[in-house]
C-alpha cells in the first residue's frame, strides 16, 4: 500500500479588504443608528413616516451633490481623470435614486388607505364630516 501524505493546509487567503474610511464610517453608522433602527411611533406614525418617506429624496440629492463636490476637489489632485469622471458620474446616478425616492413618498401619499388615513392625522377628515349626508 502506498503511504499517504496529508496535504498541507492551504494558506489563509490574504486580507485585501481595507478599512473603512472614518468619514465613510461616521456616515454609514449614522445612517444605520437613525434609519436602521427606525419604528414607527405610537403617536403620529403616519405622519411621520410621511416626514421619512419625504426625506429619502434630499437625502439622496444630497449624498449626490457631496459626491459630486468630492469628485470636483479631486480634479487638481493626483487621482486619474478617469476616476474622477467615474465619481461624478456615480454622483449623477444618484439624481435618479433621488427621483425613485420620491416615487416612493408619492406612492405612499396616493396609496387610498394611506391617504386616508394621513388627511385623518392631518385634521382634514373628522368624524363629523364621516357621518354628513
Amino acid at each position: 500500500m502506498a503511504a499517504r501524505t496529508r496535504r498541507a493546509a492551504a494558506a489563509p487567503a490574504a486580507d485585501t479588504s481595507t478599512a473603512m474610511h472614518p468619514a465613510v464610517d461616521a456616515v454609514l453608522e449614522t445612517i444605520h443608528d437613525q434609519l436602521g433602527t427606525y419604528e414607527i411611533p405610537e403617536e403620529g406614525g403616519v405622519l411621520d413616516v410621511d416626514a421619512l418617506f419625504g426625506s429619502l429624496n434630499p437625502l439622496m440629492e444630497g449624498f449626490g451633490d457631496t459626491l459630486k463636490v468630492l469628485a470636483d476637489k479631486f480634479g487638481d489632485s493626483p487621482v486619474h481623470g478617469e476616476v474622477v469622471e467615474m465619481l461624478a458620474a456615480f454622483a449623477s446616478s444618484l439624481a435618479s435614486m433621488a427621483d425613485d425616492a420620491a416615487e416612493v413618498h408619492q406612492q405612499w401619499q396616493t396609496n387610498p388607505d394611506n391617504e386616508h388615513d394621513l388627511r385623518r392625522a392631518r385634521g382634514e377628515i373628522t368624524n363629523a364630516s364621516l357621518f354628513n349626508v
